[in-house]
């Protein structure tokens, strides 16, 4: 979300191939809980959303489905 800033600390784990990042003290809006990402091909993926089956919101204020976090140069 541009303009926004946050501190905390990062918490990363490995499964197999895929590279999990949890984002300590950041919590989503439904439930509270601290936010998690991926990282595939250079980016970190947020899924902001569930479905009807799994709800959840994680930055209410940003409506897409899929949260990129690119390093900026």
């Amino acid at each position: 979300i541009k303009g926004k800033e946050q501190s905390g600390k990062l918490k990363i784990t490995k499964h197999d191939e895929h590279i999990h990042f949890t984002f300590l003290g950041l919590l989503g809006v439904e439930p509270k809980i601290d936010i998690e990402g991926e990282y595939d091909e250079g980016l970190i993926i947020i899924q902001n959303y569930g479905n009807s089956m799994n709800q959840f919101t994680r930055f209410s204020e940003c409506d897409v489905k899929y949260i990129q976090l690119v390093k900026e140069e």
